[in-house]
């Protein structure tokens, strides 16, 4: 009797890599310049596809580059808590549909903001299957939270 229930536990154990495992093909992260340069090589390093600050619109105000990011389809990874704040830069992000994560922790050194991020890869992949906007907390312990659009739009006012 072992052996039958041995050799069906083998048969249904997939060789496929889990779902925590995987990275989503086609998502491409923005990083934003507050998160400074380690934070897109660390993302890069681990296999993501990154398109950072610096290569894209270094020294621009938020304002000027929500928009194209948006239009990319890329996702945007910041610490900047008054993304969720000011009035112009949520229009930016509702306007264009902008999938954004913000780091709320404060205090972390560049290689923890990393591991919170690279932690919270997995929940970001399967959240952004579905299109923007959005703005999601992380904390972190790597938690997602999102901030509901009508919060967001009560806020654009």
């Amino acid at each position: 009797m072992n052996s039958r229930k041995t050799s069906a536990a083998q048969k249904t154990k997939s060789s496929k890599p889990s779902a925590a495992k995987r990275k989503p093909p086609d998502l491409v992260f923005y990083v934003d310049e507050c998160l400074g340069r380690h934070i897109p090589r660390v993302l890069i390093a681990a296999g993501y596809n990154v398109k950072p600050w610096y290569e894209h619109f270094p020294g621009q105000e938020d304002v000027d580059w929500l928009p194209p990011v948006g239009v990319h389809g890329w996702i945007l990874l910041t610490k900047d808590k008054n993304i969720r704040r000011n009035t112009l830069e949520i229009h930016a992000i509702l306007n264009s549909g902008v999938r954004a994560f913000v780091l709320t922790a404060t205090a972390l050194r560049k290689e923890e903001q990393a591991e919170v991020f690279l932690k919270a890869m997995p929940k970001i992949g399967r959240i952004c299957v579905h299109p923007g906007p959005f703005i999601f907390n992380v904390t972190r312990m790597g938690y997602l939270s999102r901030i509901s659009t009508k919060t967001l739009r009560r806020r654009q006012r």
